[in-house]
């Protein structure tokens, strides 16, 4: 008898971490290394730290998404805060910690992969019950 994993939290889980570390991989390796801004509201704090330098991206990422988070708790269902809390978290904890770089000096390139690598963590986040944050 198969079982269907695809709404089970230990699934969810799995997935909004992989996807956020992907999602961070994608930032800190190439993304960073070109000063390019991803777009919501980590991109809002790439911007800020580049103009800046105070915090890091991760941490105004957090900071941004806390009001969000309040109206979340009242007009979305539990289950979706949650999910999304731990999202955000994720990624603002794998961005103090992952640093990488891919070492790709053509922007062009860079943007590609840094869209494509971005890309495949949100969708992995998507694929979720839960999302990444703003």
């Amino acid at each position: 008898m198969k079982k269907d994993f695809t709404y089970t939290p230990a699934w969810n889980l799995f997935l909004l971490t992989l996807g956020a570390v992907i999602f961070t991989i994608g930032v800190n390796a190439v993304v960073v290394h070109q000063s390019f801004i991803t777009g919501g509201l980590y991109g809002t704090g790439l911007l800020l730290y580049y103009k800046t330098g105070w915090l890091s991206p991760g941490i105004w990422f957090l900071i941004f998404n806390l009001p969000l988070f309040l109206v979340g708790w009242f007009f979305i269902s539990r289950r979706f805060f949650l999910y999304s809390l731990y999202a955000v978290i994720v990624i603002s904890l794998a961005s103090e910690f992952i640093h990488l770089d891919f070492k790709i000096h053509h922007q062009l390139y860079a943007a590609i992969c840094g869209g494509i690598i971005c890309g495949a963590g949100n969708g992995i986040i998507f694929r979720s019950l839960g999302s990444g944050g703003g």
